[in-house]
């Protein structure tokens, strides 16, 4: 019967929507931050580097005003347990299309420092401006991407020049890439 449903969503175009909508699911998300929520918004303003926190009523709006901009998530008491969780998604916009490349950095109970070990770096080709995008940031090819994570950080459009704006609608920690 699965079979037959998704043959006929196939052949209806409409196996995307299906796709999708297993995807993203309560059961493979670890945490989510949905920054249309003001109090979601708040918990990272105070986690910020060459960013400048713009006032929207639904997105996290940030302009780059300096080199190497990036954001720390939240701590959470007992960390993050990404066990199985190999993903990181973001749901975000940047008024510049340039070919840029976004990391990921985490430190984890053992080893409370910011370095290249617990790090991983994504190209970006060039995207439509003031459109959003889901980046999906495939983490679990690390070996230090396991058990506990204490926090991580985004570094986001590292070559997009100052004065850029960037919107995130969410992040997720999850199983798999995300739509």
């Amino acid at each position: 019967m699965k079979k037959m449903i998704l043959m006929v969503a196939w052949m209806l175009g409409t196996l995307s929507a299906v796709y999708a909508g297993n995807v993203d699911t309560e059961a493979k998300i670890l945490s989510s931050w949905d920054f249309k929520k003001p109090e979601v918004r708040k918990e990272w303003i105070s986690k910020i580097h060459s960013l400048k926190v713009l006032p929207s009523s639904d997105t996290f709006k940030l302009e780059i005003i300096g080199q190497d901009p990036y954001i720390f998530s939240p701590m959470k008491t007992g960390g993050f347990s990404v066990t199985g969780f190999g993903y990181i998604s973001v749901k975000m916009k940047c008024t510049h299309t340039v070919r840029t490349f976004n990391e990921v950095y985490w430190i984890i109970p053992s080893q409370l420092k910011w370095d290249m070990k617990k790090r991983e770096a994504f190209g970006v080709k060039a995207v439509k401006p003031n459109e959003f995008h889901v980046f999906n940031f495939k983490l679990s090819g690390n070996p230090l991407w396991t058990n506990v994570i204490e926090q991580f950080r985004l570094d986001l459009f590292n070559n997009a020049p100052k004065g850029s704006i960037i919107e995130i609608e969410w992040i997720k920690i999850s199983r798999q890439a995300l739509k």
